[in-house]
C-alpha cells in the first residue's frame, strides 16, 4: 500500500506542478497582475503542494498504540508526559499539558475562569520553572497583575488593594512576590 500511496502523492504534486505553472505563465503573459504578487501568489500554491505530500501519511495503528501504552505505561510509573497544571484531578485526566496542543479553559462568566487559569500559570512558571505567556482579550492589565501579586504573595486581594491596611510583612511579601518575569502578559485586543 505505500507503494501506491507515494505513486499516487507523486501524480498529485506533477499535476499541481503543471496547473500552477500553467496560470502563472497565463498571468506573466497577460500583464494584469504586478509580477511580485504573481511570484508570490506562485510561491504559496507550490508551498501548500509540498505541505500537503510532506505529512505523516499512513501510520500503522500498533505503532499508535504501542506510543499510547508507552505513555500509559510511564504514567503508571509516575511519569507525566506533559507540563503539569498543579492541580493534581487535573493532571490525572489529562497527564499535563500535552505539546503542540491549545487548551482552551472555557465557562460561564463569573465561575472563575481568570483565577483558574492565572493558578495554572503561576504553578507553571514557579513550580516548574517554565515561561509562560498568558493571552487575554478581556481583563485589564492591572487586574491580571494584582491577581498574580495576591496568589504569589499570599496577600488577599481585597486587602492588598488597601496599601494603608497593610503591615510589614505583607507588604515585604508583596514586594518580593513575582520578582522574576517568568509570566508574560500579551493584552491584546
Amino acid at each position: 500500500i505505500d507503494t501506491h500511496i507515494a505513486i499516487l502523492k507523486e501524480k498529485y504534486v506533477r499535476r499541481e506542478a503543471i496547473r500552477i505553472s500553467e496560470e502563472t505563465i497565463r498571468e506573466a503573459c497577460s500583464d494584469t497582475c504586478y509580477p511580485l504578487d504573481m511570484l508570490e501568489r506562485t510561491q504559496e500554491e507550490l508551498a501548500e503542494v509540498c505541505e500537503c505530500v510532506s505529512d505523516v501519511g499512513v501510520t500503522a495503528l500498533s505503532r499508535v498504540l504501542d506510543e499510547y501504552y508507552d505513555g500509559i505505561a510511564g504514567k503508571l510509573r509516575g511519569l507525566e508526559s506533559g507540563v503539569l497544571s498543579g492541580f493534581e484531578e487535573l493532571d490525572r485526566m489529562i497527564l499535563g499539558f500535552q505539546p503542540g496542543t491549545l487548551s482552551v479553559l472555557a465557562a460561564r462568566p463569573a465561575i472563575g475562569r481568570t483565577s483558574c487559569a492565572l493558578s495554572i500559570a503561576r504553578n507553571i512558571a514557579v513550580d516548574c520553572k517554565m515561561p509562560v505567556a498568558y493571552f487575554s482579550l478581556d481583563k485589564k492589565r492591572n487586574d491580571l497583575v494584582f491577581r498574580l501579586i495576591s496568589q504569589e504573595s499570599g496577600v488577599p486581594l481585597p486587602k492588598m488593594l488597601d496599601w494603608n491596611s497593610l503591615d510589614v510583612d505583607e507588604r515585604k511579601a508583596i514586594y518580593g512576590a513575582m520578582k522574576d518575569d517568568v509570566v508574560t502578559l500579551d493584552l491584546s485586543t
